[in-house]
């Protein structure tokens, strides 16, 4: 067993060598959704075209409603327009797992 110092509240967990237990994987996903929340920067992750996780920045600069976020919508529903067609460019590139060139986008908020 490795003592590990858990980052919530800094009292050792351990685990097995055989990998982290289900309370670990609970705790360090939360930390990391914590800190993927109080960044500054805009970030989901997309995945066969539909948002599976944003972050509190990108749902308040899309004007989502308190309680409210775009998982499981399609990004294009958030995506202007006239980028649409870059936009399933961009996803058409990343099939099979590749990463697609960088692209910048114009999204649409909700108000």
């Amino acid at each position: 067993m490795d003592n590990l110092e858990n980052p919530d509240n800094g009292r050792p967990t351990t685990k097995s060598n055989n990998g982290p237990d289900c309370d670990q994987v609970t705790e360090n996903a939360a930390f990391l959704k914590r800190l993927l929340d109080k960044t500054g920067e805009g970030l989901a992750v997309v995945q066969d075209g539909r948002i599976y996780f944003a972050n509190e920045t990108l749902t308040g600069m899309l004007r989502f409603p308190a309680g409210e976020n775009p998982v499981g919508m399609p990004l294009s529903s958030l995506v202007h327009p006239r980028d649409r067609a870059a936009l399933s460019v961009w996803l058409s590139s990343r099939e099979g797992g590749t990463r697609g060139e960088h692209r910048n986008l114009t999204l649409l908020r909700r108000d």
